[in-house]
């Protein structure tokens, strides 16, 4: 059954997100089924992928969330798929309809979350402890930038890297943080916080996501359908979003106003 489970995941991960299982990754107990009392958001992927970004926008500041389309993106900080749509379709998509669109980073993904013997709450990631590294660094920064776009900017540039640690290094002093006060608080009690804080959002999120990465236009996921055509064209989506609240940012041109308003009706 369990290998089984593992063909299905596989199957399912080559199509555009990496995808719950039942299994963790290598460096993280391999081969271990799920144990009774563990909370679920496991996932399986082995390609890479890598993507470009314009970083022109970066150092912009935030526009008035009250006039704009909240974007919640759960994700994880070393699946391919996260890394792609986040360099590939999110970084330059948010760079267009920056006064428009609030992008609020979930880094949490497939994780597995419990509460152990002593009462601490233990975290295990799919791709193992780098990745859990790797999600708390985007926590530690998220909670430091101040601008929306800023955040945006250093997501997408350390998810350039597949070494979330070689990424956070590259990309820390570009946007004015500090390695080693990233490093320190990902490997401290205040990157746990945060990591654990992310993953009970993506275990609230209704309905569940069945993989990442997973968005959520104004806190509502939409249908399988929705998440498929958000990682195909996200800009081409918020603009019909945007459309359907009579917001015409010049930008989009026409691309919202002739489509279907189907788009999380």
């Amino acid at each position: 059954m369990k290998r089984m489970n593992f063909l299905i995941a596989l199957s399912v991960s080559i199509a555009a997100y990496c995808v719950k299982a039942n299994e963790l990754a290598d460096g993280s107990d391999e081969g271990d089924s799920r144990a009774d009392g563990w909370i679920v958001n496991g996932e399986v992927s082995w390609d890479d992928a890598s993507g470009s970004f314009d970083l022109d926008f970066v150092m912009r500041s935030a526009p008035n969330i009250y006039k704009t389309i909240t974007l919640d993106v759960y994700y994880e900080s070393m699946c391919p798929y996260s890394r792609r749509f986040v360099t590939n379709q999110l970084a330059p998509a948010s760079s267009k309809l920056k006064d428009y669109v609030h992008v609020n980073f979930v880094p949490y993904g497939n994780a597995i979350m419990k509460m152990n013997e002593d009462g601490e709450t233990e975290v295990r990631c799919q791709h193992g402890i780098n990745e859990c590294v790797g999600n708390k660094i985007h926590a530690c920064a998220i909670e430091r930038l101040q601008s929306n776009q800023q955040k945006v900017g250093f997501v997408s540039c350390v998810m350039q890297s597949p070494d979330p640690k070689i990424g956070g290094l590259n990309c820390s002093e570009p946007f004015g943080l500090s390695w080693e006060d990233l490093e320190f608080c990902a490997a401290n009690a205040e990157g746990d916080a945060l990591h654990q804080y992310y993953g009970q959002n993506t275990m609230n999120l209704n309905p569940p996501n069945k993989g990442v990465p997973t968005t959520a236009v104004n806190k509502n996921r939409g249908t399988d359908d929705d998440q498929r055509q958000m990682k195909e064209n996200l800009f081409l989506m918020l603009c019909q979003k945007l459309w359907e609240m009579s917001i015409r940012p010049k930008e989009c041109g026409s691309n919202g106003r002739n489509r279907r308003m189907w788009f999380f009706a």
